[in-house]
């Protein structure tokens, strides 16, 4: 699981030799909280990798973004039992965010009315060629800001407007 950011890249930022190796684990820590920064921000997920998400039987909306693909659709029953949905039975909408699972038939209607959650496993996040450069330009500015500041752990609330800024297209917008 690579970072978006890599260490020689944050080096550069940083304005570091990328022979010193001093703080190498540092920044890559600091790597990963501005990855984590970004991710609860935008509501994104960064590294490609399996997700798993529950909801609401009546809920249809996922909260991950972007879904490469939906492995499994179950649901947990009153007992805390999980059965798998037959996949005639449901539809997957990634085309758009929020990506939306779409259920369909008597059967699965009943299912779900009964239901104590639902389960929905898959794929999801960014492959490195398609990430978003707002993505990108807000972890190089939350390096730079955590990496400062690292005596005291914080960020400065310009560090914060600015990365928000770079990544501010990434967020879902409800009107």
């Amino acid at each position: 699981m690579a970072e978006p950011v890599s260490l020689e890249l944050a080096k550069q930022q940083l304005r570091l030799e990328a022979d010193f190796a001093d703080e190498d684990e540092l920044i890559s820590g600091i790597i990963a909280d501005a990855r984590a920064w970004v991710e609860s921000h935008t509501g994104q997920t960064l590294i490609e990798g399996a997700k798993v998400e529950y909801l609401k039987p009546a809920c249809q909306q996922l909260l991950t973004w972007p879904v490469n693909e939906v492995t499994e659709v179950s649901y947990i029953d009153a007992g805390g039992l999980e059965h798998e949905l037959d996949a005639g039975g449901f539809a997957i909408r990634t085309k758009f965010r929020p990506a939306r699972v779409q259920f369909f038939g008597s059967a699965a209607y009943s299912i779900l009315r009964s239901a104590a959650a639902v389960k929905v496993t898959m794929q999801a996040g960014y492959a490195a060629a398609d990430m978003p450069r707002g993505a990108i330009r807000a972890m190089l500015i939350l390096i730079t800001g955590y990496y400062e500041r690292r005596d005291t752990g914080g960020l400065g609330g310009d560090v914060e407007k600015a990365a928000a800024a770079a990544c501010r297209n990434m967020r879902l917008r409800r009107l």
